[in-house]
Order: C-alpha cells, then sequence, then structure tokens
C-alpha cells in the first residue's frame, strides 16, 4: 500500500470516527430532551385523555375518520354552525372516552395520535385523538 493510499484510508477512518461520535451524541441528546429532569430512569410515562373542555375525548375510528371529520367540523364553524354535520359525524367515531382515561399511545404526530385504551370500559378501544388531549405524568413503577 503506497503513503497516499495510506493517508486517504486514515482520513476515511477519521471521518467515520467523527461521524459515529456526532451521531451518538445527537441520540443522546434526543433522548435526555424526552425526560424531563425529575423523571430519571427509573420513571415510566402514563398517559391518559383529557378534553379542555371537561367532556368526553372522541376518539375517531383511523386517520380518514379523523381527516373527514376535521374537514366537517372546520367546514361547520366556518358556516357557524359545527352541529351542522353531526350526524355524518357520530359513524366516524370509534368511542367516547371520559376524563382520565388510560391509554397506550402507539403512533403520534404533531397533531394527532393513535391511541388504545388500555382499561375501564372502553379497554380496547382504538383510534385518533387530537395530540392536545393527551397528557403524561411520569411515575415509578414500583410505586415509590
Amino acid at each position: 500500500m503506497s503513503d497516499a493510499q495510506a493517508a486517504t484510508k486514515k482520513k476515511k477512518n477519521f471521518r467515520i470516527g467523527c461521524l459515529m461520535i456526532f451521531v451518538c451524541a445527537g441520540l443522546m441528546t434526543i433522548i435526555s430532551l424526552n425526560l424531563p429532569p425529575s423523571a430519571g430512569l427509573n420513571r415510566l410515562p402514563q398517559h391518559t385523555l383529557v378534553n379542555a373542555e371537561g367532556g368526553n375525548t372522541l376518539v375517531w375510528k383511523d386517520r380518514a375518520a379523523f381527516d373527514r371529520a376535521m374537514k366537517l367540523l372546520i367546514d361547520g364553524a366556518a358556516k357557524g354552525s359545527a352541529a351542522l354535520h353531526s350526524d355524518l359525524l357520530v359513524p366516524l367515531l370509534a368511542c367516547r372516552a371520559p376524563k382520565a382515561t388510560p391509554i397506550i399511545i402507539t403512533d403520534s404526530g404533531m397533531f394527532s395520535s393513535e391511541v388504545l385504551v388500555v382499561s375501564g370500559a372502553l379497554k380496547g378501544c382504538r383510534g385518533i385523538v387530537t395530540s392536545e388531549t393527551i397528557t403524561t405524568a411520569w411515575v415509578d413503577p414500583k410505586g415509590k
């Protein structure tokens, strides 16, 4: 191997090493941003549904139903009556979850998330909710 080839290989290995350090640092930053300082590593997230207006949280059947419902609600609000399309909205619902319903988030997005109700009368109900209806508390799995 010539000196030029050895130098090229050394530069390439150096770049790969720097890239690996950069990626590891980025992953550690992302992980640390997702955990509150008080959480530590011994706490787990517990998600619940909460409607800011105090009523039930609407859980839509799927993304298509959610998108259709949002369009109907926006159209109804623009015309001055959200109740205008209520007969069209009900078939799009998977369930109506009361306040503090425990859930698991199966897929999250910026504006909506897919959830699964894990206990209570609605256990097994799966669908899409608006992201602002989800609250998270950090709990110790050992009950401390």
